[in-house]
């Protein structure tokens, strides 16, 4: 079962695209992309309201709902996460991703 590229805690129901490898690297480290974001209605939401920052305290909050990475275990680990993935997003929401119904 594929589950939503953001939260991983619903299964998706749209499907964003960007030219492959758009993603900027993090912290040095190249971003392996495809291109394709798969999101849950309720991230989709957030994509669609270009709002990196409310999608990435979601997707730390389901993270540390479901206890998926362990940086969310700390409140250092938490900030850390948060930028990087507003940082992502940001740069996903700059690249003008098409939607798509799956």
């Amino acid at each position: 079962m594929n589950l939503c590229d953001f939260c991983t805690g619903s299964v998706p129901a749209f499907l964003y695209v960007i030219p492959m490898g758009f993603m900027p690297s993090i912290g040095g480290a190249v971003q392996l992309d495809d291109g394709r974001w798969q999101a849950c209605h309720e991230c989709a939401e957030l994509v669609d309201a270009r709002h990196p920052g409310r999608l990435a305290a979601h997707v730390v909050g389901r993270m540390e709902a479901d206890a998926l990475n362990p940086m969310v275990l700390t409140a250092e680990g938490r900030a850390e996460l948060l930028g990087i993935l507003a940082t992502q997003y940001a740069a996903l929401f700059n690249a003008q991703p098409s939607k798509e119904n799956l």
